[in-house]
């Protein structure tokens, strides 16, 4: 069951989701890498626009939310990432097989 909107709702709807991806990311951009938790909260704070965008606008607006973070997030991943000193990928391993080991 869809329900049309008023075009006025539907573009105030459209720029809270805009608006939210922008400080979102605003927030992601401008904070120092090294900040990591922090960057843990950024990155869990985009799946409120995605779920408006799904409840607002059906599945097509979900979906073209999350696309859209996608591509706003990109960037950061490329270019900053490369900086971060992760843990060692071996304890990451060790830790994901003894999770996940079946007796």
């Amino acid at each position: 069951m869809t329900i049309n909107l008023p075009e006025r709702g539907k573009l105030l709807r459209i720029s809270v989701i805009v608006g939210m991806l922008a400080a979102i990311s605003a927030m992601h951009y401008l904070t120092a890498v090294q900040h990591q938790p922090a960057h843990d909260i950024y990155r869990r704070l985009y799946y409120v626009p995605i779920v408006l965008g799904g409840l607002w606008f059906t599945l097509r607006g979900g979906i073209a939310t999350a696309l859209a973070t996608s591509l706003i997030f990109l960037p950061h991943v490329v270019f900053q990432w490369g900086t971060i000193r992760f843990r060692s990928q071996n304890s990451t391993w060790r830790s994901c097989s003894t999770t996940s080991s079946v007796d």
